[in-house]
């Protein structure tokens, strides 16, 4: 499901050389990182790392409104190119959770995309159809920014004040098979950072209140309508944890990831 990771032989070689060993596991998302490592993402490189943790993941069918009866693997470190959990309406007219790759690769260029920009999202010939037609959103309960400390980047987990499920606004795409996408890819809309996310990032990911999911998913719904949801989610109600260095290799998993920063580790709000 979402939170699996399936065994390919890729060649171990290069893995090792760029320290995504454990992380690759298929040809394809081995040329996707390569690129990521080298640089050459197409994204603004902020909402690259979000968690999905055991405890809220039970919280899903309720949350979002669709049944969930299979088992759920707890993420503490989700980055593009591997597979994230989202919900969207099936071609039945239902609400269903899909696991989806993070990182939409499009016709005319092999780079990945994993963040799109909600200002521009509805003028971009990449993305202005599944910005009508494939909206979802993706299930989180944080996700991860870093702050710059001369040669050193300190991870903050950004998450609700009180620790729970919720959604960041996204598009999906359908897999192409004839390049090699085994399942339909998706990106994170983002938008101006609040108040708790500014000292990090001038960019934060677009977050749907529960309340208007039913619009988000309702493709029927003028634009102008998904548009006003797009706005950066209140400060008061999230708060930014600094956390271990750990969660900094995206090989890495595991409860360890949010653990206390090391104590020489500066923080920019300590």
């Amino acid at each position: 499901m979402c939170g699996m990771r399936r065994g390919v032989n890729v060649p171990r070689q290069y893995l090792y050389l760029v320290g995504l060993a454990e992380t690759i596991t298929t040809e394809y998302e081995l040329v996707v990182w390569a690129g990521a490592i080298r640089g050459r993402c197409n994204n603004e490189k902020m909402c690259g790392r979000v968690t999905l943790r055991e405890s809220t993941a039970k919280k899903l069918a309720d949350y979002f409104g669709i049944i969930f009866e299979e088992h759920f693997t707890a993420r503490y470190n989700i980055a593009p190119t591997q597979r994230i959990c989202a919900v969207r309406v099936s071609d039945a007219g239902k609400r269903e959770l899909a696991a989806l790759h993070w990182g939409i690769v499009p016709s005319w260029n092999p780079k990945p995309i994993i963040n799109v920009r909600c200002e521009t999202v509805d003028t971009k010939a990449t993305f202005k159809d599944a910005f009508k037609k494939r909206r979802c959103l993706l299930p989180v309960d944080g996700f991860y920014e870093w702050q710059n400390i001369g040669r050193k980047r300190q991870p903050y987990h950004i998450r609700m004040k009180d620790d729970n499920l919720f959604a960041l606004g996204g598009l999906w795409q359908p897999r192409n098979a004839m390049a090699g996408e085994e399942i339909d890819s998706c990106a994170i809309l983002t938008t101006d950072a609040n108040e708790i996310v500014r000292p990090l990032h001038d960019r934060m990911p677009v977050i749907i209140g529960q309340a208007a999911f039913a619009n988000w998913l309702d493709h029927s719904q003028p634009l102008v309508a998904i548009k006003v949801l797009m706005r950066p989610y209140p400060a008061k109600a999230m708060v930014s944890i600094p956390v271990s260095s750990w969660v900094n290799t995206a090989a890495h998993e595991g409860e360890q990831c949010l653990a206390p920063p090391e104590p020489a580790e500066r923080t920019l709000f300590e």
